[in-house]
């Protein structure tokens, strides 16, 4: 749906396809969030008119909708969620597999199953769950508002979520080099300015992943305000659980942050336009796939944080407080490591005794 103002009056006017159909009508005001309110309410009439059931078909009473109109519902009631721009991403890959014209009354078992079975083929189990989540919680919004569907046996997905993986020196190594815009560029000719910008800002999210613990989404949306440069800290807002952690700044980090502080925009790792880079945890990902680094995932800088923090004499704790998260039951994913740093620190220290 696509929103602009008439040049006459400063309405806002809404235009959108709908079954092949342009619809194109002003909202009769001035105020954006209202004129969104008009629009979709319009769109929405539509898709009811649409899907009513028809009085000379035998019909139980529920109405009929296709699964690409379901999602949209489902979207729009979970708007106000940090999780909406993720849910975007399931949304295009379920695109991808499955024909979105199709009703949800075809929606069966089977057809959820070739959806997972696609994305496991792509992607990590985490996703794969958060995939059959979005799908689940799709069906039951539209089965709360009467719409007819199958029922259907959603299988259940197992998470390890006990799984550790960090760098070795050799990785990290490999890594950093890959990440680096010095290195050898495929394409011949003169980069632009955009992919200059896009290769150094690769680089700089990469180490301060690796130097802050933090989620991609909660550095590509750090804002400038929240960096101190002079205390040296970051006021880290953690989206998944709606807290704040205050990070440190590494001496490398804060070369990069001193730099990036001087960039357009509020964002500060964001493009030249000053809007926040949304595809940079792709960037990432190819570096680490270009570095040849087995098992390893973007998300996994988090581990790698982790594990040198334990590594190096912080508690499971101060690691818990380090991190964000809400349950120790999380970072006790951890805990042996501290055990073998205990055992390894005890075995030291019998050496030296009885020298």
């Amino acid at each position: 749906m696509y929103l602009y103002q008439e040049k006459d009056k400063g309405n806002w006017m809404f235009r959108f396809q709908f079954n092949g159909e342009t619809h194109s009508k002003s909202t009769k005001t001035n105020d954006k969030r209202l004129a969104e309110k008009v629009a979709t309410a319009y769109r929405d009439n539509l898709v009811r008119k649409q899907y009513e059931p028809n009085p000379n078909v035998p019909t139980d009473g529920r109405k009929r909708i296709t699964l690409h109109d379901a999602i949209a519902l489902y979207m729009r009631a979970k708007a106000h969620l940090v999780s909406h721009g993720t849910q975007k991403s399931h949304r295009g890959f379920i695109e991808s597999v499955v024909d979105m014209q199709m009703d949800m009354t075809e929606l069966s078992t089977e057809k959820v199953e070739e959806i997972l079975d696609a994305r496991k083929a792509r992607s990590a189990m985490a996703t794969v769950l958060h995939t059959r989540n979005f799908l689940c919680g799709t069906w039951k919004h539209i089965k709360r508002l009467k719409y007819a569907v199958q029922d259907i046996d959603w299988p259940p997905i197992s998470v390890d979520n006990k799984r550790v993986r960090y760098l070795s020196k050799e990785e990290e190594a490999k890594y950093m080099e890959s990440l680096s815009p010095e290195r050898k560029w495929k394409k011949m000719g003169e980069l632009q300015p955009y992919q200059k910008d896009g290769m150094q800002r690769c680089e700089d999210l990469g180490i301060a992943l690796l130097d802050t613990g933090a989620r991609v989404a909660e550095l590509v949306y750090l804002k400038k305000s929240q960096v101190n440069m002079q205390t040296r800290e970051i006021d880290l807002r953690r989206n998944k659980t709606k807290t704040m952690t205050l990070i440190g700044i590494t001496d490398r980090l804060c070369k990069i942050l001193e730099r990036r502080m001087k960039s357009p925009g509020e964002y500060v790792f964001g493009k030249l336009d000053g809007q926040p880079c949304k595809s940079a945890g792709v960037r990432v990902r190819k570096a680490i796939k270009r570095a040849g680094i087995v098992d390893f995932r973007v998300h996994d800088s988090r581990h790698d944080h982790a594990t040198k923090l334990i590594r190096n004499g912080l508690t499971l704790h101060e690691v818990q407080n380090q991190l964000g998260h809400s349950r120790p039951e999380t970072t006790a994913r951890y805990a042996h490591l501290s055990k073998q740093d205990t055992a390894r620190k005890a075995a030291d220290t019998m050496n030296r005794i009885t020298k």
